[in-house]
């Protein structure tokens, strides 16, 4: 199998073409392009006229000892749908990105089960890559209209409390016993953070609540869900 077909292959990325690999001590490049002439702007509108052109990198999972590195000439779009100059979409990273999905997922994957210095180590990459990199892709999956349809439907709650950066800061963390979803969260453990929450569910929201169980260590108890926060 060519070297080149191997790499498209391994990116996995449809409608992508492997046009050049090249070795070096520590690095494998891999510039592709894309198949389509049509662009297609991250907000799903598609055309043919682009605005401009440019090179771009993006850092993808090493492979063995050599870190990988995918390059690629990409069009920016004067975008009718949303009346903005963008850069098209592209099938291996996410819009605005400079790593591969493969390795922003992997990354994602890695902090929920490790620190972000260790995924950062093992990634050879920075802590503040790992960081921003979560930071960037919790907001872009975070559904608020689905977060909004939890809050509605809840009825029995728990509040619990996690502790981070070693035991210095706080979190309130509020579950859903029924579907076992976390459907809130807010950096402290007092009643202040409690309050907070029963007051973003409006008063049909604290009637719904029949039952809340707690394991906070906080020196108040949580506010009863009937009363309206003061």
């Amino acid at each position: 199998m060519r070297v080149n077909a191997a790499f498209n292959r391994l990116l996995g990325s449809c409608g992508t073409v492997v046009e050049k690999v090249v070795f070096s001590a520590t690095q494998i490049l891999v510039s592709v392009r894309l198949r389509s002439r049509r662009l297609r702007c991250p907000c799903g509108h598609v055309g043919r006229a682009s605005y401009d052109r440019s090179q771009r990198s993006w850092r993808h999972l090493d492979l063995g000892r050599f870190k990988v590195v995918v390059r690629a000439q990409v069009r920016r779009v004067d975008c009718r749908g949303c009346g903005r100059v963008r850069t098209e979409q592209v099938p291996w990273a996410r819009p605005g990105a400079r790593h591969t999905r493969d390795f922003e997922d992997t990354a994602a994957w890695l902090v929920r089960r490790m620190s972000k210095a260790a995924v950062a180590t093992l990634l050879r990459t920075s802590w503040n890559t790992v960081d921003a990199l979560v930071r960037r892709l919790v907001a872009a999956h975070l559904d608020l209209p689905a977060t909004a349809d939890r809050l509605r439907q809840l009825a029995r709650i728990g509040v619990d409390e996690i502790a981070y950066r070693k035991g210095r800061k706080f979190l309130t963390i509020v579950t859903d016993h029924d579907t076992g979803h976390v459907v809130w969260i807010r950096e402290g453990r007092t009643q202040t953070a409690l309050i907070a929450f029963l007051d973003t569910l409006g008063a049909a929201g604290r009637q719904r609540i029949h039952a809340i169980s707690t394991s906070t260590s906080g020196a108040t108890p949580p506010p009863s869900p009937t009363s309206t926060p003061s």
